[in-house]
């Protein structure tokens, strides 16, 4: 999986794992089992092939690194990922909203 950390003004971001827990404790499931930490997901991929690897590495030694690099994006989505019944996970929108004006 390849992601991008999220920094800066990230309060809402920390008091969404609590809202998460209570969310799904009030009807009785257990919480995840996970430490919750802010990121973007930007790709994922299950392979065994090394071409596919340094392929994926290729393309992201242009991606800016660091803090210098900002990335424009116009919205942000929440994604649910769900599995059929050979394994394969694919990701859903279930909401998005806008980013700026």
């Amino acid at each position: 999986m390849a992601w991008i950390g999220v920094l800066g003004q990230t309060e809402e971001l920390a008091a969404l794992p609590a809202s998460v827990n209570h969310a799904v404790e009030c009807p009785g499931f257990d919480p995840p089992g996970f430490a919750f930490l802010p990121h973007v997901t930007v790709g994922s991929f299950a392979t065994d092939n090394p071409d596919q690897y340094r392929a994926m590495a290729e393309f992201w030694h242009g991606i800016p690194s660091g803090r210098s690099g900002a990335l424009p994006y116009a919205e942000i989505a929440l994604y649910a990922s769900e599995r059929d019944q050979e394994g394969r996970v694919a990701y859903v929108i279930q909401d998005s909203w806008p980013l700026g004006p």
